[in-house]
């Protein structure tokens, strides 16, 4: 599993990279970056993960979104986790989910904090760099992402994940 991110050094998440992961989580910027230089192929991915989709929005990342899906099969299965459904994450999920099933946790229609929803941070210090910013990794609803997880390890497929 490799973590690659904007606003740190680009040469050492490219390392890491090509040494090779199962599982990437990016930011959509940095994955872009490595995308146009053609130093990483989306070709294998079957679980294209969103989270928090509706602020990646609001910080202007659907272009970057759209060009990584450009780059991933359309054989996939994607899941979009998001806070709120506004118009634009509404549009976007039209655009990239095929037959979509829609959960809902707690009101709808009021914007506030869910009480039954777990966030784990979880931190591990890498044994070669001491370095913990790659590997902070928070976790919406524990239980899904242990099983996405468990599930895509098990069966050998790549995920790559988009915060």
């Amino acid at each position: 599993m490799q973590c690659v991110y904007g606003g740190a050094p680009k040469g050492p998440q490219l390392r890491d990279i090509e040494r090779g992961a199962d599982i990437i989580i990016a930011t959509p910027g940095r994955l872009n970056d490595f995308l146009e230089v053609k130093k990483v192929s989306l070709k294998q991915v079957s679980y294209l993960v969103l989270d928090e989709a509706d602020r990646m929005l609001d910080m202007g990342f659907e272009p970057q979104i759209r060009k990584i899906v450009n780059e991933i099969p359309n054989q996939r299965q994607t899941l979009m986790y998001t806070a709120t459904w506004p118009k634009e994450v509404r549009k976007i999920a039209g655009d990239l989910l095929v037959d979509p099933v829609q959960v809902n946790i707690g009101n709808t229609d009021e914007l506030a904090a869910n009480k039954s929803i777990t966030q784990v941070i979880m931190i591990h210090a890498s044994e070669k760099s001491g370095n913990t910013a790659c590997h902070l990794l928070m976790i919406t609803m524990l239980l899904l992402w242990k099983f996405v997880y468990e599930e895509a390890l098990k069966n050998g497929v790549c995920i790559y994940v988009i915060h």
